[in-house]
């Protein structure tokens, strides 16, 4: 339910505000922090009651004068908006028994929070618009020892119990996911409806095993989380109840990965030269982690290059380690995209980090002419031959060892000198001509030259000259 403000019409049952031999602490125990009254009272009823959001938390606030506001002004907002509010002077065990959610007034400084679920070693709590994991020992040693407790009224109806509510690991590795099933026992008389009410986060995963759960049966929440970046994380998953008394449930799962590696730089690009001493490039990449750090192994995913691990050394409790990448002798000419994946334990668990990494090998053999482009050509024309030099770049012999065509409207020749290459096109029906002229050489890693033909063949009533031919495949001795 919303608490409509300024008028805050009671939706449910009168409250009954119900003090029990703590009214001055009540009234003495201000939050020192001016908004945490209002969300501490928003979440307390939305959990217990219907949604109440934080604005017309504030309102309600209001209505009993300024901030700071007590426990007291709580309490007594708590009940223009339906909510029964009981006042304890009590340790935080006890604050805590009820197995309801409780509003938990801290000092030094003085703060409110609402805490909805236990266990042994921490609580689970609403602080301000986020729901946390805190340290017990922590927080008893601030709790004030007075509390606002939620009071049901003894209804029929389903009564929901958990038996946990927080799945904690401790150190997670990079990309591993942990899962944390949490079973909802109904103890009451009545059928209790259960649905995922908040949209997980990314990499967070939630599935109900049933969406009504039979008197006294028990349903599972299954939350699964896959770890994507360094640091705690807390994911939270809420989950909407008929229970009267517990209108809302939280689950947390919770965990460490701890501080990864750093890399620089983030990627690398090699360039190099398909010719003697084109490959003598290399890229050194720093790696950096916490004592706790180790590489286990380095691979490069894609491109034809190696990994080198050149340098280890922990100085001032960094560890450091030195990659030096180079390209393969065996790459062709060509670019390549790829990663280096540099897998870890950090602390015994599993991680990983990925440098984008590309190769561009630029090749020897070069051509005069990339492209053979004849455009528009009348059916029956006979357009001349075109020459095409090949070359190397770094200036050795080489042979052609043979030329063909894919298609036989093109007719391709190399010269005996090993250097030439002479194309041309038959004409004698109109269509279009897309097609490469295949150079085979002796080149090491470039056996193979694509010289791409187009021509566009416009029908015509004239005849081609007498003695034009194609030829598609021809050796080094054509002339």
């Amino acid at each position: 339910m919303v608490c409509a403000a300024p008028s805050l019409r009671r939706a449910f049952v009168p409250a009954v505000v119900v003090l029990i031999g703590v009214g001055g602490s009540v009234a003495s125990s201000p939050a020192d922090e001016p908004d945490c009254a209002a969300a501490s009272l928003s979440a307390l009823v939305s959990t217990t009651v219907g949604p109440l959001d934080v604005g017309a938390a504030a309102a309600a606030l209001a209505e009993r004068g300024r901030a700071p506001y007590s426990l007291l002004d709580v309490k007594e907002a708590a009940a223009a908006c339906g909510l029964t509010l009981e006042a304890r002077g009590c340790t935080l065990d006890e604050a805590l028994s009820a197995g309801a959610p409780a509003l938990l007034a801290l000092q030094a400084p003085g703060h409110f929070l609402v805490a909805l679920n236990q266990d042994q070693s921490s609580l689970q709590v609403v602080d301000g618009d986020a729901v946390k994991v805190v340290s017990r020992d922590a927080l008893e040693a601030r709790f004030r020892g007075v509390a606002l407790v939620a009071i049901s009224p003894a209804l029929p109806g389903p009564r929901l119990v958990l038996t946990r509510a927080h799945e904690q690991a401790d150190l997670v590795g990079l990309g591993e996911s942990i899962v944390g099933i949490f079973p909802i026992r109904n103890d009451g008389d009545v059928p209790a409806t259960v649905q995922v009410d908040s949209r997980p986060s990314c990499g967070v995963t939630a599935v109900l095993d049933t969406s009504e759960i039979s008197p006294h049966g028990t349903g599972n929440l299954v939350v699964g989380v896959r770890v994507a970046g360094f640091g705690a994380f807390l994911p939270a998953v809420r989950v909407r109840t008929n229970d009267p008394s517990r209108r809302l449930l939280w689950f947390t799962v919770g965990g460490r990965t701890p501080p990864g590696l750093t890399v620089f730089p983030t990627s690398v690009e090699l360039v190099c030269d398909n010719m003697p001493g084109g490959r003598a490039t290399e890229a050194p990449v720093a790696i950096t982690g916490s004592p706790e750090t180790d590489v286990t192994d380095v691979q490069v995913q894609g491109v034809p290059a190696t990994a080198e691990q050149t340098r280890q050394a922990d100085q001032n409790g960094v560890r450091f380690w030195e990659l030096t990448l180079r390209p393969s002798p065996s790459a062709g000419p060509g670019r390549y995209a790829g990663e280096v994946a540099v897998r870890t334990t950090v602390a015994g668990r599993p991680s990983s980090v990925h440098v984008p990494l590309t190769l561009l090998v630029r090749p020897n053999l070069v051509a005069s002419c990339g492209m053979v482009f004849y455009g528009f050509v009348d059916q029956g024309t006979a357009p001349g031959a075109t020459t095409i030099r090949l070359r190397t770049r770094s200036g050795e012999p080489f042979r052609i060892l043979a030329v063909e065509t894919t298609d036989p409207r093109v007719e391709a020749r190399a010269r005996l000198d090993g250097g030439t290459v002479r194309v041309s096109i038959s004409t004698a029906a109109p269509g279009l001509i897309s097609a490469d002229v295949v150079v085979h050489t002796d080149v090491p890693l470039e056996d193979t030259l694509c010289l791409p033909v187009y021509a566009d063949i416009r029908p015509g009533s004239r005849s081609p000259p007498a003695g034009t031919g194609v030829g598609a495949t021809h050796s080094p001795g054509g002339r």
